[in-house]
């Protein structure tokens, strides 16, 4: 199974309910603004949409995926890292080189939550809080979560200063994930979720949606496997 190394953030859409200035709403994903116009991918189409017409808190919404504050304004720049008020860690690594490799490094699973009942199962690594609606072997939770692990790793290795959560508490400061054991669930599972996506991010609720198999899982007899000889 070959998965990249970003597919986190280069798969992930920006799913959102848009209305205009009349109450109109749309269902669709961000894409850009291209000047004073939005454009949205709505299915296989892209929308364009004039900006001034979309309602004041859509415009705002739009602004601020667009726009890039820096995070080092009125705050101590001594230290590896710090804290801002919306409990939000910014590596203060600007002045460092590119990473050459990086590693997932040491890491356990936990098991949260077992609930067949509510079909809510719960396991945790370092930075992810995996919730998913099928039972998942342990070996199974680790293979994944190294992309997970990894991915995150390399992020806050780039030298950008992305920023993320605050660590308060054992079971905070965690990447919430949702993982979905069909891909009709993982569709129900949100609003303007694109039929041709393999997962989705929502920036309002900091939360992640994702098919089991976009990380290559798969049912089998006796529950549900790594599939290694995906392509």
């Amino acid at each position: 199974m070959k998965l990249p190394l970003l597919f986190l953030f280069i798969g992930l859409t920006f799913a959102a309910v848009w209305t205009d200035v009349q109450g109109r709403k749309m269902e669709a994903t961000f894409y850009k603004l291209d000047g004073s116009t939005v454009l949205f991918q709505k299915g296989n189409q892209t929308v364009r949409f004039p900006l001034e017409k979309l309602s004041k808190e859509d415009q705002k919404r739009i602004k601020a995926l667009t726009t890039v504050e820096s995070p080092y304004e009125g705050l101590p720049k001594e230290g590896k890292h710090f804290l801002t008020k919306a409990k939000l860690i910014y590596p203060h690594n600007f002045d460092q080189p590119f990473p050459k490799s990086v590693s997932a490094g040491k890491f356990e699973v936990s098991i949260i939550q077992e609930d067949k009942t509510q079909n809510e199962y719960i396991y945790e690594t370092d930075h992810f809080r995996f919730i998913s609606d099928v039972k998942l072997k342990k070996i199974v939770v680790r293979e994944f979560a190294k992309l997970f692990e990894a991915t995150f790793a390399y992020m806050q290795a780039l030298p950008f200063g992305f920023p993320y959560p605050a660590k308060e508490s054992a079971s905070e400061g965690k990447y919430r994930t949702n993982l979905f054991g069909t891909r009709q669930a993982y569709l129900e599972s949100g609003r303007g979720i694109p039929e041709w996506s393999g997962g989705v991010y929502y920036p309002s609720t900091d939360q992640i949606h994702l098919p089991l198999t976009s990380l290559g899982v798969k049912k089998g007899s006796t529950g549900y496997f790594l599939d290694r000889n995906r392509d």
